[in-house]
């Protein structure tokens, strides 16, 4: 059996996985930021309660930037308790069988290409648009990292900043859920989560409708940037922001069909692994080996 595990900035899960890449058994916490990474992982582990023996490999995906090869978490911006943990370690200790850590992003993308929504085509960019903005790009079903191991880290990508918006002295980047959470106060003169944002957007509040609008075109600009880049067949949008939202899904993909180059007409759809993905793809990465060196 695989022992999978998902690092995130809102919850971290873990999982037991067959051979066969199903799921066995499941489970998840709130990752609470205030707690040292050893203290939330012995109590997700406690709860998850999965016997040692049954262990024969383990799979991580967790936030960027990594040292893949030593799977040290370097100074993941979500989770700044997490910098310079030694995560591979940890689990080869405890398991003393072999461990795979991969960018939570990569773990999912590569499931998606593999297995879900992108199986059908040869070239995959994944992008996920949840606690923050990530993506990973599949190749003839290989994950390609690059020579530092930043191909396909969308977060970081460069596009001119949106039109200002609110009272003229805030201009919006290219932003995931927390991003929008801790800039609130400057656009609304209050704090907002992600989720009142767009409750207020589906009750008419022009602002929010303006805020989601902007975050969806410089998503979709940067759509179109990575279709001149590595020209994808497929766009799979993953990530509560972009599979919960329809209309946001819809206005991002608007934007980067109007940026695309003419005659450029890669599909977008939707991740159809849920928040699963990323558990399936640190387990199949365990199971391949496969680091992603292309």
């Amino acid at each position: 059996m695989i022992l999978a595990l998902d690092i995130g900035g809102t919850n971290i899960k873990a999982a037991l996985i067959d051979k066969n890449i199903r799921i066995i058994k499941r489970t998840e916490i709130p990752c609470d930021l205030k707690e040292t990474p050893d203290t939330l992982l012995d109590r997700l582990l406690k709860k998850a309660d999965i016997k040692k023996e049954k262990i024969s490999s383990v799979g991580i995906g967790c936030p960027g930037p990594l040292d893949i090869k030593n799977g040290i978490m370097l100074t993941p911006p979500s989770l700044p308790e997490w910098h310079g943990f030694q995560i591979k370690k940890r689990f080869e200790e405890k398991y003393g069988c072999n461990v795979t850590v991969q960018n939570d992003a990569n773990a999912a993308g590569y499931a998606e290409a593999v297995l879900g929504a992108g199986k059908d085509f040869n070239s995959v960019y994944y992008v996920t648009v949840s606690t923050g903005i990530g993506g990973a790009f599949v190749y003839n079903k290989n994950l390609v990292r690059g020579a530092f191991g930043v191909a396909g880290e969308l977060f970081n990508i460069v596009i001119p900043e949106s039109r200002e918006i609110a009272d003229g002295n805030f201009r919006l980047k290219i932003a995931g859920g927390r991003e929008l959470e801790k800039n609130s106060v400057n656009i609304f003169g209050e704090n907002k989560t992600a989720k009142d944002i767009f409750l207020s957007a589906e009750k008419g509040d022009k602002l929010s409708k303006k805020v989601l609008e902007s975050s969806a075109e410089l998503l979709g600009m940067a759509l179109a940037n990575i279709s001149c880049t590595v020209d994808p067949h497929v766009f799979v949008l993953g990530g509560p922001m972009a599979i919960c939202q329809p209309e946001y899904f819809e206005k991002i993909c608007f934007y980067a069909r109007k940026y695309f180059l003419p005659g450029v007409t890669p599909e977008i759809v939707t991740a159809k692994l849920g928040g699963d993905a990323g558990l399936i793809g640190a387990a199949l990465l365990a199971k391949t080996k496969q680091t992603g060196n292309v």
